[in-house]
């Protein structure tokens, strides 16, 4: 993935889940549907995994992230199984 299209998908799910936080901090507040954290999970998962996970043979993986790939939870990325 490109840098910016993927600092771009990583901007878009933290909009997405501070407005769970503000849901559930703020009474009245409408939370975010599932499906749009979802839909951004398994964009981030088509654009930093799927590449890749040809080559990857391994049962697990380890990833050391950089840059703004520290903030993402690359454990709740969405595969195409989970969807």
């Amino acid at each position: 993935a490109s840098a910016p299209r993927g600092v771009s998908l990583i901007r878009l799910l933290q909009l997405q889940l501070s407005r769970f936080q503000s849901a559930c901090t703020q009474p009245g507040l409408p939370a975010p549907a599932n499906a749009d954290v979802e839909r951004h999970l398994r964009a981030l998962y088509r654009e930093l995994i799927a590449p890749v996970r040809p080559f990857v043979s391994a049962r697990h993986l380890l990833i050391a992230p950089h840059g703004p790939l520290h903030v993402l939870p690359f454990h709740a990325l969405l595969s195409e199984r989970d969807w």
